[in-house]
């Protein structure tokens, strides 16, 4: 019965889930009611609503899924199955913990996106800012057509074209835990990678965030000094980041590429 009413507390609210395994009394409180104070999550997790047609029940493979923000919510919102996969095990950790206290249909494992085999298939494959930090992208993506059933879906995204100071920033922020390999994708260069391994682009997506980009550096400057004042920061900011990434005014170029491809019959 208690589980029942977390995830109804929880539903639909990115990342308020993280408050069960928060120690401190302030951030249980925290959490709850503004979620995970970590950008990234509440951006991908509107793109995976929005545009990756997750459905109720069904199975979700996510790779490099970090603190499992994403496939843990989904569990909590839609009811899906899913296994995610990262070499963070401190993140991890942190998964892991909230899928068994909300007791989630969910598993996670510590191991190589280009290494994973499992007898399992999914119904989509979930590859949100992975590939710009992996040296053989075929790889990645031949793991998850293999993992795929027949009218699977991938959804990935990645940095768009040269965003340098995206980089930059990420790798600063993230204290030399994601090196990158790649500075970024364009459209034609990503869904030469996804047909080649044998998928079909359905759907591309171009999303901006330069306000919300330079809030976030306030944000990580702020939160290396204060955690307490970080945390009275970020429910202000958080609206903007909401709504200011879906719009291209005030822009010169994208920021992210979300593409959506499904997987091809009988590929060789």
């Amino acid at each position: 019965m208690t589980n029942k009413i977390y995830k109804k507390l929880f539903k639909g609210r990115i990342a308020s889930a993280y408050s069960l395994i928060q120690k401190n009394i302030y951030w249980k409180i925290h959490y709850a009611l503004f979620g995970m104070p970590f950008v990234p999550y509440h951006i991908s997790y509107y793109l995976v609503r929005r545009y990756c047609n997750i459905t109720t029940n069904c199975s979700v493979l996510d790779l490099g899924c970090g603190e499992g923000a994403l496939l843990n919510q989904l569990a909590i919102d839609y009811g899906i199955t899913g296994v995610g996969l990262d070499l963070m095990q401190h993140r991890l950790d942190q998964a892991i913990q909230v899928s068994k206290t909300l007791k989630l249909p969910i598993r996670y494992f510590n191991a190589d996106a280009t290494r994973y085999k499992s007898n399992k298939s999914f119904n989509a494959c979930i590859i949100f800012d992975v590939l710009e930090h992996i040296p053989n992208i075929s790889e990645v993506l031949k793991v998850a057509y293999n993992h795929l059933k027949e009218d699977g879906r991938i959804c990935i995204r990645v940095p768009y074209g040269e965003d340098k100071k995206y980089i930059k920033l990420e790798e600063h922020f993230s204290y030399g835990e994601d090196h990158h390999e790649h500075s970024g994708f364009t459209e034609d260069a990503l869904q030469s990678y996804l047909e080649n391994a044998g998928f079909t682009v359905t759907n591309s997506i171009k999303h901006y965030y330069k306000l919300s980009e330079l809030l976030y550096e306030i944000l990580e400057v702020v939160r290396r000094k204060s955690r307490f004042l970080h945390s009275l920061l970020w429910p202000l900011l958080l609206p903007f980041f909401k709504i200011e990434f879906v719009t291209s005014w005030g822009h010169k170029e994208p920021h992210g590429l979300l593409i959506i491809a499904s997987k091809k019959r009988n590929h060789v």
